[in-house]
C-alpha cells in the first residue's frame, strides 16, 4: 500500500489556471488521485480508504488522468451532474480536436502515420463554476481547448516535476568587511571588524 502514497499527497499543482469563466483548472505534472479520492484518504478512519487506494494504484500511469468536479455554487444536484457530464464530453472532444485520445496519447493521422505530438502525462482536474450554465456547448469546448493548451505551455510553479521548470536558483548574498571603530584613540590600527550583508 505504501507504494501508492505518492498519489494521495496534497501536493501543490504545477499549473493553476483560474481565469476561465466556466471552470478552474489544475495540472500536476506527476500523477495524483482525484480530489474526492484524496479527501477519503486524508488520514481519518474510513472503510473506503483501502479499496480507493487499490483502485487508483492500479491505474495506468502511461496516460493522462483527468477529473471533473464542481464547486459549492450549485444548489440543484441534477443541474450539477448535468454540467459535469457536459464538461467531460467537452474535455474528450477538446483532446480529440488537439490530436489526442481521451488518455492523452496522440492519435494516428493520415491513415495510420505516427503523430509528431508528445503524449500528455500527469493529472488534470477541472472544477466547474456556476457560470457554465450560460455557456453553449461549442463555447465550453473552445474554453476547454484553451485550458488544455495553456496548461501544457505554462511554466511549473514547483521546483521539481515533469514538464517545463521555472528558474528557482537562489542568488548568493554578497558581503563586505569594514573596520569597526578602534578602541585605541588616536591610532589607525583596526581592532575589530564587522560584516555587512548586501542584497
Amino acid at each position: 500500500m505504501a507504494k501508492h502514497l505518492d498519489l494521495f499527497r496534497n501536493s501543490k499543482p504545477d499549473v493553476i489556471l483560474g481565469h476561465f469563466k466556466s471552470f478552474h483548472l489544475e495540472y500536476h505534472h506527476n500523477h495524483v488521485a482525484g480530489y474526492a479520492a484524496r479527501s477519503l484518504c486524508s488520514g481519518l478512519l474510513n472503510f473506503m480508504e483501502k479499496p480507493v487506494k487499490e483502485r487508483w494504484g492500479k491505474r495506468d500511469r502511461n496516460s493522462l488522468w483527468w477529473t471533473v468536479n464542481s464547486s459549492n455554487q450549485f444548489e440543484n444536484q441534477c443541474v450539477k451532474r448535468h454540467h459535469i457530464r457536459r464538461t467531460r464530453c467537452a474535455f474528450r472532444d477538446g483532446l480529440k480536436s488537439l490530436g489526442y485520445d481521451e488518455e492523452g496519447n496522440p492519435v494516428m493521422v493520415d491513415g495510420g502515420s505516427k503523430s509528431d505530438l508528445k503524449p500528455i502525462r500527469g493529472s488534470m482536474a477541472l472544477q466547474i463554476r456556476k457560470e457554465i450554465m450560460e455557456r453553449k456547448y461549442a463555447e465550453l469546448k473552445e474554453e476547454v481547448v484553451r485550458g488544455i493548451q495553456e496548461a501544457l505551455m505554462a511554466p511549473s510553479t514547483r521546483k521539481s516535476g515533469w514538464g517545463p521548470q521555472r528558474n528557482t536558483k537562489k542568488v548568493a548574498k554578497k558581503s563586505i568587511t569594514v573596520p569597526a571603530k578602534s578602541s585605541w584613540q588616536g591610532k589607525d590600527s583596526v581592532s575589530k571588524v564587522r560584516t555587512i550583508s548586501l542584497r
